[in-house]
């Protein structure tokens, strides 16, 4: 993978995307955190991380990664994959 791509991290702040954003400042990736959890949010912050709206970072990743529990992801890819730029992956 390119690090020239914008990487999409939504739910930086959770459990999960708080052990994959210290990897993507470690390797130097071009990252855009979302968040939608006020203590979510607040996990950011003390990192120096500030989240952007799911739906806005959407718009402009190349690549979007879901850092959420499995249960959430059917609803929310139907809601984010049209919003989606043409060539842009969700793996």
């Amino acid at each position: 993978m390119s690090k020239e791509k914008l990487i999409v991290l939504v739910g930086a702040g959770g459990k999960m995307g708080r052990r994959i954003t210290p990897n993507l400042i470690q390797f130097g990736y071009d990252f855009v955190c979302s968040e939608k959890d006020g203590p979510g949010i607040a996990a950011l912050e003390e990192r120096g991380l500030r989240a952007m709206a799911t739906e806005d970072a959407v718009k402009i990743a190349d690549i979007v990664v879901l850092a959420l529990p499995d249960a959430a992801i059917p609803a929310l890819s139907k809601r984010l994959v049209p919003l989606l730029r043409p060539g842009a992956s969700a793996p």
